[in-house]
């Protein structure tokens, strides 16, 4: 099974977390009244953290409080108390909370495994999960304000860019249709509070006869969800990502029509691998940046996951029929 998404963040003793990496948000069969949540998570969702997906049923409480709530007890899932944050819960699960009184606004430290990449006296580089908890504030934030720090991302899209590279410049705002999700000015009549965004891509590996590609992606500025959104632009979502296009319908659809396939045996494999992709297929490659202490400019890169690659694998040995 497919699972959570690993990514490179810059930490720094003091600072906390920061990361590009937004959970998607999943709607849910529910009510709920002021301090009190009660709702059934629909069926065909996938295993997601408690708090993660209370959180997204609950877009005007802050997430520390959910957990805080969690933590006291005061959350059932199945009739069952809960009192860890990461308890995971699937489709069919009824989970009822009653949240407690705003949480303090303070940092409470937590026994976690770090993969750190880079490690010095002044700067710390780690392979971030994409379900650790996220907080505020990074030491470098003017590099990243100033687009000094450079980022380069792997994806797997639906389908193949007519063109190998190329830029993309699509302003990006939040969707006044649906407040979690970013989309594009173009889609918004007289849309305001847009921001300049760009991005250039490459691909790099062209996959299953072209239904999916394997396509590096440089971001020129760091829009919330700006890969996912540009890539939906272009009209080549992320494989794995049902917020923007690219679903399993959409994937099942793309590699069908690439594979000609026809056979039974065919499309049940297909419908085998796009049913195991969990998550959108994107990763953080690497990250370089000038250090804060020797002014010198350092650079670290990531290997993809393993779910990243045994996607990748998979759909190398995807033919067309004979």
């Amino acid at each position: 099974m497919l699972v959570a998404r690993p990514q490179l963040a810059l930490w720094r003793s003091g600072r906390g977390w920061n990361s590009s990496s937004v959970p998607a948000r999943i709607l849910a069969r529910g009510t709920h009244a002021l301090g009190e949540y009660h709702g059934t998570i629909p069926e065909e969702t996938v295993s997601t953290r408690i708090d993660v997906w209370l959180s997204g049923q609950l877009p005007h409480t802050s997430r520390a409080r959910v957990q805080d709530s969690i933590r006291k007890g005061l959350a059932l899932v199945n009739g069952k108390t809960i009192t860890k944050p990461s308890f995971p819960v699937i489709g069919g699960d009824e989970v009822v909370c009653t949240l407690c009184g705003a949480a303090p606004l303070e940092a409470t430290p937590e026994r976690i495994q770090l993969d750190i990449v880079h490690e010095d006296d002044h700067v710390i580089v780690v392979n971030k999960a994409a379900d650790m908890d996220e907080q505020s504030q990074l030491s470098l934030s003017e590099q990243f304000k100033s687009r000094k720090v450079r980022r380069t991302y792997l994806s797997l899209t639906c389908g193949t860019p007519s063109t190998t590279s190329g830029r993309i410049e699509a302003e990006i705002l939040r969707d006044p249709r649906d407040r979690k999700r970013m989309t594009t000015s173009d889609t918004v009549p007289s849309a305001r509070n847009a921001r300049f965004a760009a991005s250039r891509y490459k691909v790099l590996d062209v996959l299953a006869n072209g239904g999916v590609a394997l396509v590096q992606w440089k971001l020129e500025t760091g829009r919330t969800h700006q890969i996912r959104v540009h890539a939906r632009y272009m009209g080549f979502p992320l494989l794995g990502d049902d917020v923007y296009g690219g679903t399993v319908g959409k994937a099942n659809s793309t590699l069908l029509s690439a594979l000609c396939a026809t056979k039974t045996n065919s499309r049940k494999k297909i419908h085998e691998f796009t049913s195991d992709i969990r998550r959108p297929c994107l990763h953080a490659y690497s990250l370089g940046f000038e250090h804060p202490a020797t002014e010198k400019y350092v650079h670290f890169t990531c290997p993809p996951p393993e779910d990243f690659e045994e996607a990748w694998t998979r759909l190398r040995d995807m033919k067309p029929e004979a």
